[in-house]
């Protein structure tokens, strides 16, 4: 080609090459059209109280939003859903969700915890050791209870929500549900009340957590969602449900299970609960669970005969004269560390003896 052509050339390329940066910056003008378009909800079609779209805009504007966050126990509560935590009498549904609540303050997040179970005084003996020394707790920790002389009214979900505004909290545990409905175990009851709680979380942004207990139940069965109270009307406007265990084989051994999660997978189903201590801690001024290990339920709910406790009271006693200590010892026999110091004070009064 000589120069005269590729002179003449030359304003055709860029006229063809400046068309082609118009071309992509519309493009990316439609592109940004479009995904405000996503943002902003206006690829909706809205009828009365409805919404509707093509599932692939659906996607697209799903795909735009944050990935769900885990507050707490490794995908066991996520955030903006509703969940609930229950369990039989004594098994330490109040301590997990103090427990629950103090971890998730202390990642930044205001939490609101409405305590209608314990007045001031005893929810104080609960984290304050010996010597009144106080547990520390978040300072986005704030726990709120009924006024003196206040009765609890039809209006206490709205009061609950006021409450949310007002302190800024984006976490609300209810400790429990019957003292907001007291018909929760029934089926209508028990729905109505949780659509209040779905709307609560809707309209709010809001992470709602309540605490329920399960009807008498034998104790040697795995725990299911037939266990909750209201089961069928309330588990189906959760989106997620964690139930607490009582070990038959070791009584200072609780664990934690997944009956219902709709973000992410099941982690600490029945093949693999969470086993875990109820311990004051090392200052003994925060009662907790501590996890210890997993184990499958079944395991768990098998009582132990006086032949196989002698033979861990010889093992105990064994890894005792090893220099192990007690934490090391009951994570290697699958029992707690309160069971562990019993043995050895057993086996003390047995050398004195």
């Amino acid at each position: 080609m000589t120069d005269e052509k590729r002179a003449q050339n030359a304003p055709k390329q860029e006229q063809n090459k400046g068309s082609e940066n118009l071309s992509n910056e519309q493009a990316s003008v439609n592109n940004i059209d479009q995904l405000q378009r996503y943002k902003s909800g206006d690829y909706l079609n809205k009828v009365g109280s409805l919404e509707y779209a093509p599932a692939n805009d659906v996607l697209m504007a799903a795909s735009l939003e944050p990935a769900p966050q885990s507050l707490w126990g490794d995908g066991m509560i996520f955030e903006n859903e509703v969940t609930c935590i229950f369990s039989d009498s004594g098994t330490g549904k109040s301590i997990l969700a103090v427990q629950v609540a103090d971890e998730i303050a202390r990642k930044g997040r205001v939490v609101l915890y409405v305590d209608f179970e314990l007045s001031k005084a005893q929810f104080r003996t609960r984290y304050t050791n010996d010597n009144a020394e106080d547990y520390e707790f978040s300072p986005n920790f704030l726990r709120c209870n009924v006024q003196q002389y206040s009765l609890i009214g039809d209006d206490i979900i709205s009061d609950i929500k006021s409450a949310c505004a007002d302190s800024g909290a984006s976490v609300v545990i209810i400790d429990n549900l019957t003292w907001i409905e007291s018909n929760a175990e029934k089926g209508d009851a028990a729905a109505l009340l949780m659509q209040e709680l779905v709307e609560m979380k809707r309209a709010h942004g809001l992470t709602v957590i309540v605490i329920s207990h399960t009807p008498k139940r034998y104790l040697n069965q795995p725990i299911t969602q037939n266990d909750l109270s209201g089961s069928k009307k309330i588990l189906n406007f959760l989106d997620a449900a964690i139930t607490i265990g009582k070990s038959i084989k070791d009584p200072a051994l609780r664990y934690i299970k997944q009956i219902k999660c709709r973000t992410a997978g099941f982690k600490y189903d029945s093949d693999n609960v969470l086993v875990c201590e109820l311990t004051h801690g090392e200052r003994g001024n925060f009662l907790h669970h501590e996890p210890v290990r997993t184990a499958a339920e079944s395991e768990l709910l098998q009582s132990i005969d006086e032949d196989t406790r002698a033979m861990l009271v010889e093992n105990v006693r064994e890894l005792t004269n090893k220099g192990r200590s007690q934490r090391e010892i009951a994570k290697e026999l699958g029992i707690s560390k309160s069971t562990v110091v019993n043995y050895q004070k057993r086996m003390r009064n047995e050398d004195i003896d």
